[in-house]
């Protein structure tokens, strides 16, 4: 439970108190109390990526026992990658939501898709929710 105390002590020093903290992302305060009792992995991924977004750290780093951001330097991406991320996130919430909705209908082309053996399927992905 390293990880969940971490967490605790970060979401402290932000926001001064769990409830505040609480309040500001609209997750019950019970719902941290869980997290903190039974750890982070026991968790829903939706609850966990909200927590990372309201605190600006990186889930993945978080998953691996760290608290922090992961940089675009430290992920192998392209630079034409790293630019539409970079990008992304300038956008507010609603310009990613527009952004993700583009991207769908972009899918739903062939003219736009690579060509794979085996088609994927975009059934699952009709829409995007930032959390």
């Amino acid at each position: 439970m390293v990880i969940e105390n971490k967490l605790k002590k970060y979401i402290l020093k932000k926001y001064g108190s769990i409830l505040s903290f609480s309040n500001h992302t609209k997750i019950p305060d019970s719902t941290f109390r869980g997290i903190f009792k039974r750890g982070i992995r026991n968790s829903v991924v939706s609850n966990i990526s909200k927590i990372c977004k309201n605190l600006d750290i990186s889930i993945d780093l978080l998953l691996v026992g760290q608290i922090g951001k992961l940089s675009l330097t430290q992920i192998d991406l392209r630079d034409d990658e790293k630019i539409i991320l970079q990008n992304y996130n300038n956008l507010n919430e609603k310009g990613q939501e527009k952004a993700n909705e583009l991207i769908l209908l972009l899918l739903e082309s062939r003219n736009y898709q690579k060509i794979f053996t085996k088609q994927p399927n975009l059934a699952n992905h009709t829409k995007w929710q930032n959390h």
